[in-house]
């Protein structure tokens, strides 16, 4: 094993003035080192833009070096290709070999990253070696990036797992996200927030804890393609308007495809929720620091978000969310959020695969009820919602039976949403199926914009009815009396 002081050790020997990358826990090691000497390394948001920044180095005089994962090597080809290759500019590039060389060993997110690097570099014409054992093997690494550069072509060093050494850091006396909220805590008080909404869950941790804590096959669990999962959620929110979609995002995945924020403001989907979980830090990796804003309100109005929250506890995320899910988005909500001090116990493909999962969500919205919204706990107010810009008029009062098969309908697909598929009677009981004030709620919320009406908070007590068709009588008459 090469010491992560040897490896930055090599990096004064040859003379690199500036480093710049993205985190693996693999380089956990140099990382935090270099994190040390904030002047020499810049965090960059994608692996991109930390290549472009090392070529900028370059050209001003100053050698440089890159630190990436090859699960990111797709944001690399750009720059590699028509920056780096065009102008002649040498640069070396750490790169850590995740699904190399048993694809089988790591993520499913590498199974095709870990085999298809070195051909794909070698495609592109880009010298390359496996980093060897040792500090000759470190030591042969660079004399080669040496002699690529000496003919200023780029070099790039594959780094396996456990080839370069970590190091213990201090843990820091005060907490950069403020405030002391747990993010798995955070999570949790989201949880019956998210109940009748597809929820897309950033990459990393964040799948994990939403999956230990709430799975549901309305729940798309984004395990790679990192920064993408409020793209998806912009897709999906443009093709099912009748549907609230929640994309559960980190600080770090934001960040490193920001553009898509300006997308989603010029789109102004208004059934989308944009939560990003702010700790400053990419937890998956070992807790380096994210380049992420200083101020969240000013860049969401700029981006073009209809409303901006802020929250750092459990009753800041409850008022957040009863804004955000009563009002027209796109809405863009922040935890600040420490770094959980638990890892999550479950991982999303231990009990699905990948073709599984998305199989499921695809199903849960397919048979999922339109435009059903939720809103946890007991309002002070009635639960009329906004409707949204794409709700349909409101149809024409149905006959009572109708009615009763609509509500009947809602609690299946309620309970399909979490995961218990039934068929449900007039007769089952209310408690046997489990369903509380948030779940009436949930059903409740779908007539009253379905059919402008206004439920009064006493409706929300389960005691009220006893049997579903109980239920479906009440909303019957409300219905049917409306006007």
């Amino acid at each position: 094993m090469i010491s992560a002081e040897r490896f930055c050790a090599e990096l004064d020997a040859r003379g690199v003035g500036l480093v710049t990358g993205v985190p693996c826990g693999w380089l956990q090691g140099p990382l935090a080192l270099l994190a040390r000497q904030p002047e020499r390394y810049v965090p960059a948001a994608n692996e991109g833009a930390a290549l472009a920044i090392a070529a900028g180095a370059e050209l001003a005089g100053q050698r440089s070096a890159v630190l990436i994962q090859n699960s990111g090597f797709g944001n690399l080809i750009n720059p590699l290709t028509s920056l780096i290759d065009t102008f002649a500019v040498p640069v070396i590039i750490f790169m850590t070999l995740r699904g190399w060389p048993r694809p089988e060993d790591d993520e499913p997110q590498h199974s095709l990253t870990g085999p298809t690097t070195e051909p794909l570099l070698s495609q592109l014409g880009v010298g390359h070696q496996v980093l060897a054992s040792g500090d000759d093997g470190l030591a042969r690494a660079w004399e080669a990036a040496d002699r690529a550069r000496a003919e200023r072509r780029p070099y790039a060093v594959l780094v396996p797992r456990g080839r370069i050494g970590r190091v213990e850091e201090p843990q820091p006396d005060d907490d950069p996200s403020g405030g002391g909220y747990d993010r798995g805590q955070a999570i949790e008080d989201l949880v019956p927030w998210l109940r009748g909404s597809a929820v897309f869950a950033t990459t990393g941790r964040t799948s994990r804890e939403l999956f230990t804590r709430a799975d549901s096959p309305a729940h798309f669990y984004m395990l790679g393609s990192m920064g993408h999962a409020l793209a998806l959620g912009l897709g999906a929110a443009i093709s099912r308007p009748d549907r609230r979609i929640v994309v559960l995002d980190g600080d770090g995945a934001l960040v490193m495809h920001l553009g898509t924020a300006l997308t989603v403001g010029a789109q102004a989907p208004a059934n989308l929720i944009h939560i990003v979980l702010d700790n400053r830090t990419y937890d998956s990796t070992g807790g380096q620091p994210v380049p992420g804003p200083a101020d969240w309100r000013s860049l969401g109005h700029a981006a073009g978000y209809r409303g901006v929250h802020l929250a750092s506890s459990p009753a800041g995320v409850a008022r957040a969310m009863a804004t955000a899910t009563d009002e027209p988005g796109p809405r863009l909500v922040v935890l600040r959020v420490t770094r959980s001090g638990r890892r999550p116990t479950r991982h999303p493909l231990a009990a699905l695969g990948a073709g599984d999962l998305a199989a499921r969500f695809h199903t849960a919205l397919e048979g999922a009820a339109a435009g059903s919204r939720s809103r946890p706990g007991e309002p002070e107010v009635s639960m009329v919602s906004r409707p949204l810009p794409h709700d349909p008029p409101t149809p024409a009062t149905p006959d009572p039976d109708t009615l009763r098969g609509e509500v009947l309908k809602t609690v299946a697909e309620l309970l399909a949403d979490e995961g218990r598929p039934v068929e449900v009677h007039d007769d089952d009981v209310l408690a046997d199926l489990a369903l509380d004030s948030i779940a009436l709620m949930f059903v409740l919320t779908h007539f009253e914009r379905r059919y402008d009406v206004a439920f009064d908070n006493d409706t929300l007590r389960p005691d009220r009815y006893v049997t579903v068709g109980d239920l479906a009588a009440f909303v019957a008459e409300q219905v049917s009396a409306r006007g």
